[in-house]
């Protein structure tokens, strides 16, 4: 009938670093609530489904605290619909800060400009029409707006101590270390029940492992970090012949470039490093063969 994942009659829950997904309900898919004081602290609410009202939550009565969420996904009726109150339906005082509401701030409460509504980039997010199911990976991918975007303040249960916030929690939901650097400094926890990583640069170019004496040798290299929407990075190399020249050009890709003279054939190795503005870093190293090339010596012709 109302609530598929979690239904409160006249409660005063405090839910955090929960997941609430893959539920259906006539009412209220994922959370359904009367007259209830629901306080919610970093929970994903995603894939869940209604026929009626607020495919993810359904709040009526009462009061609500919800901080740090990430609705996303979720749909209401049979047409798969995911705008509007698809996400969350709120009739009450309520509160929504530091969130990500797909589709939508649902109307009633009162959002704050930190409460944003873009696609969350989940890593595996299941079609909410199949609900219920145990399927998806809730986790972000490295571009999700969800990441570095909470507020690490905010309080776990209204009834605690001042102090006992997010920032107390060690771990995310799936036992990783939580509130992780991945775009800032100082770190701020994420959205949702799941903390992303800090992903390493990556080099997307290919080195160019073969040449010859007398032949002009270039690679252009290119870095980017996964975590700043594919930003290039600073390359730097730490190993290569002498007759290679390295700079870094305007627009951003590494530039080694040489001509290696008659005596330079053999086995070069070469190794270029990149790293982030929070120090991961990443190698790499290949073998450059250069094969010996004769000069051709052209003589002129004299004709009587």
């Amino acid at each position: 009938g109302s609530g598929g994942g979690l239904a409160l009659l006249g409660a005063t829950p405090a839910v955090f670093n929960s997941l609430i997904s893959g539920n259906f309900a006539g009412e209220g898919g994922g959370v359904y609530a009367r007259d209830s004081s629901v306080h919610m602290v970093n929970v994903t609410v995603a894939a869940n489904r209604a026929a009626g009202q607020g495919g993810g939550l359904l709040l009526e009565g009462g009061g609500a605290s919800l901080n740090n969420m990430l609705i996303g996904g979720n749909q209401v009726g049979d047409d798969g619909g995911t705008s509007g109150g698809a996400g969350a339906q709120i009739a009450g005082s309520a509160t929504l800060h530091n969130s990500l509401v797909q589709g939508g701030c649902p109307p009633g409460p009162v959002c704050g400009d930190d409460v944003q509504t873009a696609d969350p980039l989940l890593a595996a997010l299941p079609d909410a029409a199949g609900a219920p199911t145990a399927a998806g990976d809730f986790h972000l991918q490295p571009t999700s707006p969800a990441i570095d975007s909470g507020d690490n303040s905010t309080g776990l249960v209204p009834s605690l101590p001042a102090g006992a916030t997010v920032a107390a929690i060690g771990a995310d939901l799936g036992g990783d270390p939580r509130i992780t650097a991945v775009r800032v400094l100082p770190p701020r926890i994420d959205l949702g029940a799941y903390e992303a990583p800090n992903a390493p640069p990556v080099f997307t170019t290919t080195p160019v492992v073969t040449g010859a004496t007398n032949v002009k040798y270039v690679y252009t290299i290119t870095a980017i970090d996964p975590n700043e929407l594919q930003t290039k990075l600073e390359i730097a190399v730490s190993e290569k012949p002498q007759w290679l020249d390295f700079a870094m050009q305007p627009n951003g890709d590494g530039l080694l470039q040489g001509t290696p003279a008659s005596q330079w054939y053999g086995l070069f190795p070469i190794t270029l490093r990149a790293v982030d503005t929070l120090g991961a870093g990443v190698e790499q190293s290949y073998v450059l063969q250069i094969v010996y090339k004769p000069l051709s010596l052209f003589m002129p012709s004299i004709i009587r």
